[in-house]
Order: structure tokens, then sequence, then C-alpha cells
């Protein structure tokens, strides 16, 4: 009995850990100056710097959408600025997905984009200060998330 009591649990353990792909977004002010390590932006900082040629990326927000891509869903990473994500009709199986950037209630920038756990998706935002702000728009799985995703 234990020993069946225990498989259970290790059966229902695994069907848990199984998670979904999630959008998760973060804003970053991009500028020219001495870099800083940022534990988020590691994953991103080689492929940010050589596409849009600043060195210093600071994350002003990082957020978890309110819902899988499978399904239209926002991201919020800051109070300003937050994201659409809305998958693109039947293409929506491939992960595809049409983005919307806001500044408020200004829509920026309207893009479509294939969305995997692999690659993520920069956009290019408003000039800021003295660089820019970048968004990066990335699926990740649900397991990597806060625990109120588990």
């Amino acid at each position: 009995m234990r020993l069946s009591l225990i498989a259970m649990l290790v059966l229902l353990s695994g069907a848990l850990a199984h998670a979904e792909l999630w959008p998760w977004g973060c804003v970053v002010y991009a500028s020219h100056g001495q870099p800083e390590p940022c534990h988020h932006l590691a994953p991103y900082e080689k492929d940010l710097r050589s596409t849009f040629g600043y060195e210093r990326m600071e994350v002003i927000g990082t957020a978890w959408a309110y819902g899988p891509a499978t399904e239209q869903t926002w991201i919020s990473p800051t109070r300003d600025f937050f994201l659409k994500v809305d998958p693109d009709g039947q293409a929506a199986a491939k992960n595809a997905v049409q983005i919307e950037l806001f500044q408020r209630e200004k829509s920026l920038v309207k893009a479509k984009a294939k969305l995997n756990g692999k690659t993520p998706v920069f956009i290019k935002g408003p000039e800021y200060k003295q660089g820019q702000l970048i968004v990066i728009l990335h699926l990740k799985d649900t397991a990597s998330s806060p625990t109120y995703f588990r």
C-alpha cells in the first residue's frame, strides 16, 4: 500500500511538473555607458548588444503574461509599457502571434511574430533619456516561473 501511494505521488508530481509555455516580457533601458551585470538579461545580453549597439542594459520591469500564448493575453512589465499578445488565427497552432506594444493607452508598434521557447523577440521601443527602450518577449516554460503558475 505504501509503495503504491509513493508511486502515485511520483506520477502526480510528474504531471504537475509538465508545464506549458507562457509569454514573459521585459522592458530594458539601453544606453551607452559602463555595463552592469543583470541576471534577467544574461541569456540576452550578447544579442541585445549586437542588435542595438548599446553597452549598458538596465531592466525597468519584467512580468509574466496573464495567460498562455494560445489565447489573447497581456504582459505588464511596467506601469507605462505593456504588450498585448494575440494568437494569429489558424497559424496560432505554430505559435504565430500578433504583438502590440502600448505606452499607456497609445499603441506604439504592431507586429506579427512566431514565438518559440528558444528565441526571444526584441522590440525597439521609443528613445528614452539618453538611450532606447527595448522590449523582450519570450515564451518560457512555466516550470521556471514564479510559484503561482505551478
